[in-house]
């Protein structure tokens, strides 16, 4: 029998035992913090990028390759701390080149809608923040 996550285990000759769930840190996703260089991102079809924590300010650059003809792409970058796109560009066309400095650090994503493109993001710290 289940009953609010913790089990029960019931024989008929021994006493009712609780067993606890195991202790340890509840599981989230891990999120890598960003190294001092660039992290990229790379690929030719929609999805998102891995989470990654980076401090303010902090630079993102996208390139999107491709036939002239051939398809278009949009970049949104969310902030995971609040679930809200902090910047948004749509209508990317290849070959398109282009970046932003986002002010505030945090935990964020980028959700990449292409088609018939190669997209690559690089994410780094901002000239204004390095050393």
């Amino acid at each position: 029998m289940l009953l609010l996550g913790a089990l029960w285990y019931l024989k008929p000759d021994a006493p009712k035992r609780r067993l606890r769930p195991r202790p340890g840190p509840p599981r989230t996703e891990r999120i890598e913090p960003m190294p001092t260089a660039a992290t990229m991102f790379s690929g030719t079809t929609p999805g998102q990028t891995d989470g990654f924590s980076v401090t303010g300010p902090w630079r993102l650059h996208w390139k999107i390759d491709g036939l002239p003809s051939a398809g278009s792409a949009g970049l949104t970058i969310i902030s995971r701390d609040t679930g809200k796109p902090v910047f948004e560009k749509q209508g990317l066309s290849a070959p398109d080149e282009g970046s932003v400095v986002i002010k505030r650090g945090g935990d964020f994503y980028v959700l990449v809608s292409s088609y018939e493109v190669t997209w690559t993001l690089t994410v780094e710290p901002s000239p204004s923040s390095s050393p």
